[in-house]
């Protein structure tokens, strides 16, 4: 049937009606572009003032989870005719261009002038949500769909789980609406933001159940081990204990 995702099992099932060809959507391609001087190869030792490239290693491994085909996985460093030539060269190959960082308004921050100089479009330009507030999307001049993430590691986690993997799976004839889980404890409300709060999820015998797994800091991906996913919590909600929100799992 039309929207099916091939498993295994589908492929099976395929094989044993006779069916030798089948009709498919072309996997999105996909770019990645990091930035930031700041940034090194996973390989080298960082400096204090250094990190490692634990965004793009991200991004890759959940762009693959998606679906969809990795053909870009460029670095730009804080130069900004450097970042136009890799961000004009991947929305002329990809069909979707992610990029990690330099989005804010400083003055080392070369991706907004860089979208301005090639021509995209901008959509979205923040979200009032904690964490990833920065996060945008983008229309290059020939369709290419580009999303601005932040560089905060959390930032990027969040809101590739949240926004990306959806587009992408979308792209393919994948289309899930999010599950509603239970959260186990009250939780706070925040008056201006949509906060998304990293949860482990257990099946129990009243249903899905969630426990909050808060995080140190936004730059605690260690400490995103102990969950399995994150649940939205709309501005000016005070959850109480038993109620049910919206579900995203790690991308």
């Amino acid at each position: 049937a039309a929207r099916t995702f091939l498993s295994s099992r589908a492929l099976a099932v395929a094989a044993s009606c006779g069916a030798t060809e089948l009709s498919v959507a072309r996997r999105p391609q996909v770019g990645i572009l990091a930035t930031g001087d700041e940034v090194i190869p996973v390989e080298n030792t960082p400096e204090p003032w250094q990190i490692r490239r634990s965004n793009a290693t991200y991004l890759a491994a959940a762009i693959n989870n998606a679906g969809a085909h990795i053909f870009r996985n460029d670095h730009a460093p804080d130069d900004l005719e450097i970042t136009i030539r890799l961000l004009r060269a991947q929305v002329t190959t990809c069909d979707v261009v992610v990029t990690a960082g330099g989005i804010a308004l400083g003055e080392r921050d070369f991706l907004p002038p860089a979208l301005e100089a090639i021509g995209a479009e901008m959509l979205v330009r923040g979200v009032a949500q904690r964490p990833g507030k920065p996060f945008g999307i983008w229309r290059a001049p020939g369709g290419a769909m580009i999303f601005t993430l932040p560089g905060n590691p959390m930032s990027v986690a969040v809101t590739c789980s949240r926004y990306l993997g959806g587009f992408l799976r979308k792209g393919q004839g994948i289309e899930a609406s999010p599950e509603r889980v239970t959260l186990v404890v009250p939780w706070p409300e925040h008056p201006r933001l949509t906060c998304f709060l990293p949860v482990e999820l257990r099946a129990k015998s009243g249903g899905l159940q969630a426990t909050p797994r808060p995080l140190r800091n936004s730059g605690d991906l260690a400490g995103a081990m102990a969950s399995t996913g994150l649940v939205e919590i709309p501005p000016q909600t005070s959850v109480a204990e038993g109620d049910r929100l919206c579900y995203y799992p790690w991308l």
